[in-house]
């Protein structure tokens, strides 16, 4: 009797695999082909990245600092590549693999220094197992769970929908019931790369992947001035963050803010270590870098370069005094490049609606072909106020502990 229940088990056992497996084996299916496809995009944006560093970077660099900044570089020249595409019209499938392609060639060389470079981090996450596992952990969580399709509202409405609508095109349009066509869309090229590719999934990859990077910028950093406890804490922190967790599996773009955030602060302090150097020179450029890109995929990461070119003019004002280190001329050149590396999205504005911050100072920049009347502006940016602290900043904290604990739809509501 005992053997038969043993075989109905194992019968129902075989049954319920085989059933589990038959309902979501399409799912599996594609998650597992963007998987792939993703990791032959990052290898290729390394590769590529890194060969671009030799150009703009510091030198005296680690191998792994060379594979961080070279994938974070190459995720920005990929959405710059799509978005010229998209100008020269060249929106389509066969275009996107040969700029894939092209990417591979160029950065082939770096992969097997790249690939070398991993042991080092590997090895001090061993020295850490259960901080190092948990945070890996966590990071593997994010990613399986940007293997459900994309269904969030922003999503459908805006950051896949205008991409796919340049698809449609063939290349990079007005979408006339769109006002957000109009925004610096950096993150929406690389939405369309997946797109082009075929997969909506691998366009969800590109958020896990900046989410990825910005821990991994956080640790590269930190292990340096910290002890490795401390500085794999700080990933945690990071990766843990309810918002960070919901947004870095999704299409939207406010992951690959914080990498470009993330990664030009960092820089920045890089330089501030060693301002009078050479090498230092390298990092303040590859900071203006990120902030330029930073620009380019959100109008209010603007905040992160006037505040460090503020923070630049008061420390060469600073270092002047002491010694014979950059003066006004590093501030400029800040500005310079942040400004050259925001501006493809900017001129876009400037030649097609004429004004290149649009829909911002509506009122005081002339604008054209855009359905855009005072009542549409007024109500979008009412809109934005829901934001801020209508009641002032000290009621509204205050009001903080109740609301937060009521629940109330402020807090994420939308």
């Amino acid at each position: 009797m005992s053997h038969l229940r043993l075989g109905l088990l194992g019968i129902l056992l075989v049954f319920g695999v085989q059933w589990t497996l038959s309902v979501i084996s399409t799912a599996l299916a594609a998650g597992l082909v963007a998987t792939a496809l993703m990791f032959l995009i990052l290898l290729a944006t390394t590769g590529c990245g890194r060969l671009a560093l030799r150009s703009v970077g510091p030198s005296g660099l680690s191998e792994s600092e060379k594979t961080l900044i070279g994938a974070t570089l190459g995720l920005g020249l990929l959405s710059q590549g799509t978005f010229l595409l998209g100008i020269a019209g060249l929106l389509r499938p066969w275009a996107a693999g040969a700029l894939l392609c092209a990417f591979w060639i160029v950065g082939f060389t770096e992969l097997r220094d790249a690939f070398r470079s991993l042991g080092a981090n590997w090895n001090l996450w061993r020295e850490r197992p259960v901080f190092a596992a948990a945070l890996l952990g966590l990071i593997a969580a994010v990613f399986w769970t940007s293997w459900v399709p994309p269904h969030q509202y922003d999503s459908l409405v805006y950051h896949l929908a205008l991409p796919a609508a340049y698809l449609r095109a063939g290349k990079i349009t007005a979408v006339g019931h769109l006002l957000y066509s109009y925004f610096p869309q950096n993150g929406e090229m690389l939405f369309a790369v997946g797109l082009l590719l075929g997969s909506d999934l691998v366009a969800q990859m590109f958020s896990w992947l900046a989410f990825l990077l910005s821990a991994a910028w956080v640790f590269e950093i930190s292990k340096r001035e910290m002890p490795l406890t401390a500085a794999l804490l700080a990933c945690g922190l990071l990766a843990s963050h309810t918002a960070v967790m919901l947004l870095a599996a999704v299409t939207y773009v406010e992951t690959m803010a914080m990498l470009w955030v993330t990664a030009s602060v960092l820089a920045f302090f890089r330089w501030s270590e060693i301002p009078d150097e050479p090498a230092g020179r390298g990092w303040l450029v590859l900071s203006a870098i990120f902030a330029g890109l930073g620009i380019g995929t959100k109008y209010y990461v603007g905040i992160c370069p006037a505040a460090l070119c503020l923070m630049l003019a008061v420390r060469t004002a600073f270092i002047r005094r002491r010694t014979e280190g950059p003066g006004a001329s590093a501030v400029f050149s800040f500005a310079g490049i942040v400004a050259a590396c925001a501006a493809p999205w900017l001129l876009r504005n400037a030649f097609t609606v004429g004004n290149p911050f649009f829909p911002f100072f509506y009122s005081l920049l002339p604008h054209r072909g855009v359905p855009w009347a005072q009542e549409n502006a007024q109500g979008y940016f009412r809109m934005l106020t829901e934001y801020g602290h209508p009641e002032g900043w000290l009621m509204e904290l205050l009001k903080f502990p109740f609301r937060i604990a009521s629940g109330s739809l402020r807090f994420g509501g939308g």
